[in-house]
């Protein structure tokens, strides 16, 4: 009885102290330090056979149709490109086809991530390597996020005290349960906790949590509501953790019901859900401010996956030479939400990448590739400046006038 009390006793510790970091984060919404209100999804799944032995993700394979009464339509299967002159993308990278696991490669990407305005990126990760059923790829990019975080540990100072942070994205996996999420959380915890480059709200690292739908609400409940079973609120393991919305409705029964702090839309064509239609961004941080919780729209510059599904034209979204990118951006910004990320920094095989791109000819096939147009490689990273440098300011000026409003109370912790 005595060790059935103490439990108890500790349980109610641990909601009251989760509670409190909760308000702390929601209430008159956190203010965000420079630079830290912009980020770009960001991707590790990227090797070499020169740098490390073998080709990783730039020969992906093509797809089959999800139907397939109609796969055999179109060419699937390993063996269609060729690295480095035949990749998977409809762009070039600036850089060539490069390994994730290159200092020098990291260190670029800090820089151009930095001049263009964002503060963070969303890197993912599928989990340690040693637990079972792990794939190659995804083995690799366990390996690769160690280099990632070391080299943001190391990025030089800036004069403009610009300095990139790391947030978390938990991509789903076979076997994928709340008890292995919290395993996820500890792994992390016990490798990187003590980072300075971890990105953090009212001093919690930031956790985006990708295709969280799979798992109920009420199963993620016992890991992020203060009452769970496995709650993690209170612990060294609590975190600022962002489930991914489809629909509007999602805000209460997933976002809500999960007990997560809040959501973000990801995807980069607006065809793919309600949440991804940049229209419904202003309703949906609305609905997220009512109830508490962060709203995270997600800006794309197009969408064209047809080198690896060749039979989801539908889906494609052109360019439009920036233009679209731009109204998506204008509909984030007039929404009011408290960050903004992009996707993508280099999904490649998706088309949403901003990361420079040069004009390239396929010398197999002579088959040009796309290219940024006219104003050259950089012209979405100098899009993207312009765009999170006025959504900063904007949401600088909305932070400053909530603080006029309410009556002096205990400063809430930032994202920084």
């Amino acid at each position: 009885m005595r060790h059935m009390a103490l439990a108890l006793i500790t349980r109610a510790a641990a909601v009251f102290c989760a509670l409190g970091l909760l308000l702390a984060t929601a209430a008159g919404q956190p203010q965000l330090a420079p630079g830290g209100a912009v980020g770009v999804f960001y991707y590790s799944w990227y090797a070499t056979e020169a740098a490390d032995g073998r080709w990783i993700h730039w020969d992906h394979g093509v797809l089959p149709h999800w139907d397939a009464a109609r796969a055999d339509q179109w060419p699937s299967g390993p063996g269609h490109f060729h690295p480095p002159e035949t990749i998977h993308s409809p762009f070039y990278p600036q850089l060539g086809p490069y390994s994730s696991k290159s200092p020098q490669v990291i260190q670029t990407h800090i820089k151009q991530i930095l001049d263009a305005g964002a503060g963070f990126v969303v890197a993912s990760w599928w989990g340690p390597k040693w637990r079972k059923g792990m794939t190659e790829q995804n083995m690799y990019v366990d390996e690769a996020i160690s280099v990632l975080v070391k080299e943001l540990e190391r990025q030089p100072k800036r004069q403009d005290g610009a300095y990139l942070k790391l947030a978390f994205h938990l991509e789903p996996y076979q076997g994928r349960t709340v008890e292995s999420v919290r395993e996820d959380l500890a792994e992390l915890n016990e490798r990187f906790g003590a980072s300075p480059a971890l990105l953090r709200a009212g001093g919690r690292p930031v956790f985006f949590v990708y295709e969280s739908g799979r798992i109920r609400s009420n199963v993620w409940a016992k890991l992020f509501q203060p009452w769970g079973d496995s709650t993690v609120r209170g612990t060294k393991l609590d975190g600022v953790f962002l489930g991914v919305i489809m629909t509007e409705q999602d805000v209460d029964t997933e976002i809500t019901g999960g007990g997560f702090d809040g959501s973000y839309t990801y995807f980069a064509c607006e065809s793919t859900s309600e949440a991804a239609e940049p229209s419904n961004w202003g309703a949906l941080a609305a609905k997220a401010r009512r109830g508490g919780k962060l709203f995270i729209p997600s800006v794309g510059p197009g969408y064209d996956d047809r080198r690896i599904r060749p039979w989801n034209s539908a889906s494609t979204r052109p360019r439009e030479g920036g233009a679209r990118y731009t109204r998506n951006w204008e509909a984030a910004r007039a929404a009011k939400p408290d960050a903004v990320t992009i996707t993508s920094w280099n999904e490649v095989a998706e088309g949403t990448q901003i990361e420079p791109s040069v004009p390239y000819t396929d010398p197999r096939t002579g088959q040009p590739y796309q290219d940024f147009g006219p104003n050259g490689p950089s012209t979405y990273v100098d899009l993207t400046r312009a765009q999170s440098g006025a959504f900063k300011r904007e949401l600088s000026a909305r932070r400053a006038a909530a603080a006029q409003e309410r009556a002096p109370a205990a400063a809430g912790g930032g994202w920084r």
